[in-house]
């Protein structure tokens, strides 16, 4: 069996750079806890796998949107609302919200087992080549690898954390004395963070353990006879992709089984539509445009706000020369693939660190919420 999931790993491996591979392997990627940007990673993931020929079925919150006819979209009948429901500023100054990640994997786990399409995937795991679970916060997933066989694969959304790469086994834990964590540090830690960084890990973990883990355990073993620990259950992967590259983390010494595909959701830009073009490049010469979900503000002339926008492809464009992002693992990303500059304004959780270091590496430049005033912003911004 060994030697099968080595072949079934090159596959994927294959599918993620080449369009199309002589084999057709039936996958499922599950997402049941995740925002809207990591359900995109993990829907894109899947239609890269489902263009070099593969069948997909995709697990998530989220209501159906691929229309490749090689992808299946499962919904695990749990409320959106409440995946989006968290506020990122309560949490500014704590390492997580641990209370929402309790009630939120209660009320996922609760609907998603209740639920007899998941329950009649469940029953049919082992007709699935491989299975892919997003790694932290998803061990609600759990029971698609009892009694499995075929080939497990965890996906890192938030990059090579150390905290991450750990819990999802292969016995790598990355030198703490020289890896910092990403929800604390970033990689240019002095004498003392790199003593602080251990116990302050250690402390993560714990708590993890104390949340995610046990809460999904608990919730399982209300629906799940003789469910084994859920944390056993994610030891035993075989590929961990990890949603970043060392071009922006830096070097780390990781496992032939763990893999960067950092950048893997940006690509070429397509034309934007014109009314972009209308309501805004014709008005004065500094233009801005927001994504604001509200109607509640004054706007000036230069300003347009969407609920939605192409951020890829007005990231793309050549004429957009400043990216303002709180600085998430997509929006760094995207905005270094494209070439635009960023002025950042991290939150919370690895923002901070992501922003740290996009500002190392000469990427942008960093407002704190708790330094910003008017005259900060404009002057940060005429230096980009």
């Amino acid at each position: 069996m060994a030697c099968l999931s080595s072949v079934l790993i090159a596959g994927i491996l294959v599918s993620l750079v080449e369009p199309s591979i002589a084999k057709q392997y039936n996958l499922l990627v599950m997402c049941p806890i995740g925002p809207h940007s990591v359900y995109r990673l993990t829907l894109h993931l899947s239609e890269i796998l489902a263009n070099a020929g593969h069948l997909v079925t995709h697990v998530s919150t989220y209501g159906p949107s691929s229309k490749h006819p090689n992808v299946t979209e499962v919904p695990t009948g749990a409320s959106v609302e409440q995946l989006e429901a968290m506020n990122i500023f309560h949490y500014r100054n704590s390492l997580a919200g641990y209370d929402w990640i309790r009630d939120v994997i209660e009320k996922t786990g609760d609907a998603m087992w209740r639920n007899e399409h998941i329950r009649r995937l469940w029953e049919r795991r082992r007709d699935f080549d491989a299975v892919v679970i997003l790694s932290t916060m998803n061990e609600i997933a759990g029971p698609f690898l009892m009694d499995y066989n075929g080939a497990f694969v965890t996906l890192c959304s938030s990059g090579a954390a150390v905290e991450a790469l750990s819990i999802a086994g292969q016995g790598n834990w990355l030198p703490l004395s020289v890896i910092p964590n990403k929800l604390v540090y970033d990689d240019h830690v002095s004498f003392l963070e790199r003593l602080t960084n251990v116990w302050r890990t250690w402390a993560l973990y714990s708590e993890y353990e104390e949340t995610s883990i046990s809460m999904s355990q608990k919730i399982l073993e209300r629906y799940i006879p003789g469910m084994p620990p859920v944390g056993q259950l994610f030891e035993r992967v075989h590929l961990t992709l990890i949603n970043g590259h060392f071009a922006l983390d830096g070097p780390m010494p990781l496992l032939p089984t763990q893999v960067e595909i950092g950048t893997i959701t940006a690509k070429p830009p397509k034309p934007l539509p014109s009314v972009i073009f209308l309501e805004v490049f014709r008005r004065l010469p500094q233009k801005v445009i927001w994504k604001y979900e509200e109607d509640d503000l004054d706007l000036p002339p230069n300003v347009i706000t969407r609920k939605w926008l192409p951020q890829q492809d007005i990231l793309g464009h050549p004429k957009t020369r400043l990216f303002m992002s709180h600085c998430g693992n997509f929006g760094v990303q995207e905005a270094k693939y494209h070439g635009v500059p960023i002025l950042g304004f991290p939150v919370a959780f690895n923002q901070n660190s992501n922003a740290v270091q996009m500002a190392n590496k000469g990427l942008g430049l960093v407002i704190r919420w708790d330094e910003l005033t008017r005259e900060l912003s404009s002057r940060q911004s005429r230096l980009l």
